[in-house]
């Protein structure tokens, strides 16, 4: 019996639910254990408190738990208060059949400890995927839930063979790819006993390289275990492990060498270690050019899969040494050819770098003033087309279509300005300008907007700030761009602070007015690239904030203007904002 089939996620089918017979019906209660116990999956059944009401032969025979050890486990082991199972996340999938839904656990391994007193004492580990069936009254209650087992354990445990070899694989290829790239012959040859020593998890490494006029392997490097003892001796070809895969022109695998004929003193160790070697020719184009040995102390022997690696590996070794040796020859031929076009190359490489930094500039201009061009001419389309097809709110449409117009406007004449000042064709006459009294005015003007946006606004003056000699029309901008900023990255309930001060330093006397707020901060990465043309921070991305990211190059150019400079002080961390500070020179007189 049983609700509708659903397919699960490997595509099989399985029942909703299982509905348990009821107590009355006594026969069909004992076919229904009969059942469970001629199951040949290891099934086990729990109370809703998560303790185990029974579990049949199966589930003993896979976890290898005894008929004692069953009555003792019976009422007393709650899966609930299992750690391996909370460790593992299994106690929620628990929850869900306990819930009604019938549950696919995930692959798990489970280390079931022995009972000494039980009958068995030893611990029994598995790899097991689980199924969760509620098992239901027959007024559809959950009631119990039936844990159905599968033992995984030899799939896994070869998929995890499998992951080996392909890890061994990759690293070949990552081994193949970084010799290749390497042509000096001392990095490239160290570089191999390094990688054969943790590709193949050795003691000890060491590379011959075979002797131009004669057949005798000479030790070029040595890792490891007795690397002072193998680079003082050289071995004749044919002699030992080592000379004999030269001579054979094959690799060869030597477990326990002591006890091999084939093995000789040069390849033994101290008599109370057990050494495993395996030794394989350096061949390209028919030509061996060395040998590589690695050994190993431990009791794990090598595998004919670990001679492969090994082999492998020697073969990659022989193109790339010979491959150095080329390069080292035409080195010696092309010294100053080589010079001449890495002059070159740097060269266009910087040209290149330029060229793309102002390709960069250029999309991210484009990008920006096409977003902000884009709302207020869409504004003025709109309501357009609304001023003639509804007259009645012409005042209405009229006023949209003057802001939006104005706002138009001013991103033209932003653009127009930045041209103007970088050219240094604006330079209107300086007049004496009371930045108490632009602060005063610029706080004021912008509280409504700031009372909008959740934002306490507030003014720190300097009692007794004599009037810096500049264009209050230019500054004014400057202290409004830093206003505007502040106001858009800080959040809600956030402070916004505009505050002036008087300061002498060894270089003159300065007057300062400055904006700081508790917004997201600038990281210190971004403090250099603030005030370039274009550029909008990691603030202005995340918050979408609207601008084209030429206010605060404006500001800085004005400043400049004016013999002055401007700072940004920030600790990147979020909530404790920014500070931007424009000091501006005052005449000898400024400070009294």
């Amino acid at each position: 019996m049983g609700r509708e089939k659903a397919a699960n996620k490997t595509g099989a089918t399985t029942p909703l639910a299982v509905v348990r017979p009821s107590v009355n019906g006594a026969g069909a209660e004992r076919r229904f254990r009969e059942i469970l116990e001629q199951s040949p999956f290891g099934t086990s059944i729990y109370a809703p408190d998560g303790t185990l009401i029974l579990a049949n032969a199966a589930f003993q025979a896979l976890w290898a738990v005894t008929p004692e050890e069953h009555a003792l486990l019976r009422g007393r082991y709650n899966v609930f208060a299992d750690p391996q199972m909370q460790a593992s996340g299994a106690i929620d999938y628990f929850r869900r059949a306990f819930a009604g839904d019938i549950v696919n656990m995930p692959v798990l391994r489970y280390v079931r400890d022995g009972q000494a007193g039980a009958g068995t004492s030893s611990a029994v580990a598995r790899w097991v995927e689980g199924f969760l069936y509620p098992i239901l009254d027959d007024a559809g209650t959950v009631t119990e839930v039936a844990l159905i087992m599968r033992d995984v354990t030899e799939q896994h445990d070869m998929r995890d063979q499998l992951r080996q070899r392909q890890r061994e694989l990759e690293s070949l290829l990552e081994t193949n790819r970084y010799l290749s790239s390497v042509l000096d012959l001392d990095t490239l040859l160290n570089l191999l006993a390094s990688s054969a020593a943790a590709l193949l998890d050795t003691d000890s490494c060491t590379l011959f390289v075979l002797a131009a006029d004669k057949p005798l392997l000479k030790p070029y490097l040595s890792l490891g275990e007795y690397s002072a003892e193998m680079m003082k001796e050289s071995i004749l070809v044919g002699d030992g492990i080592t000379g004999l895969c030269v001579a054979e022109r094959a690799p060869i695998l030597a477990n326990n060498a002591h006890m091999d004929p084939r093995a000789t003193q040069v390849d033994d160790t101290p008599e109370d270690e057990v050494e495993h070697l395996m030794a394989a020719p350096l061949i390209y184009r028919d030509i061996v050019s060395g040998a590589l040995l690695v050994s190993r102390l431990s009791d794990a022997c090598y595998t004919e899969d670990d001679l492969k690696v090994l082999a492998a590996l020697a073969g990659q070794a022989a193109v790339a040494i010979e491959n150095a040796r080329l390069y080292e020859q035409v080195h010696q031929h092309a010294a100053e050819l080589e010079r001449r076009v890495a002059e070159r190359t740097a060269e266009l490489a910087a040209a290149n770098a330029q060229l793309q930094a102002l390709s960069r500039v250029k999309d991210e201009f484009v990008s920006n003033v096409s977003h902000e061009l884009r709302t207020p001419i869409t504004n003025i389309k709109l309501y357009h087309s609304l001023l003639g097809h509804n007259p009645a709110k012409r005042d209405t449409y009229m006023a949209t279509l003057d802001r939006e117009t104005r706002r138009l406007e001013f991103i033209v004449d932003d653009l127009l300005s930045l041209s103007r000042l970088s050219q240094g064709r604006d330079r209107p006459p300086r007049r004496p300008v009371d930045l108490n009294d632009m602060a005063t005015t610029y706080v004021s003007d912008r509280l409504p907007l700031a009372e909008r946006c959740g934002l306490e606004l507030s003014l720190r003056a300097h009692p007794a700030l004599p009037p810096v000699h500049g264009d209050a029309q230019r500054l004014g901008q400057v202290l409004g761009i830093l206003m505007t900023n502040a106001i858009n990255y800080t959040p809600s309930g956030g402070r916004v602070e505009v505050w002036t001060a008087l300061v002498a330093t060894e270089n003159g006397k300065w007057a300062e007015i400055g904006v700081s707020d508790t917004g997201p901060g600038i990281p210190e990465a971004e403090q250099a690239l603030i005030f370039d043309r274009f550029y909008r921070g990691s603030a202005a991305r995340a918050s979408d904030a609207p601008g084209t990211g030429l206010g605060l190059s404006i500001a800085h150019l004005i400043v400049e203007q004016h013999e002055g400079r401007i700072r940004v002080e920030s600790d990147g961390i979020p909530g404790q904002g920014a500070s931007l500070t424009i000091r501006l020179p005052l005449p000898a007189a400024g400070l009294g």
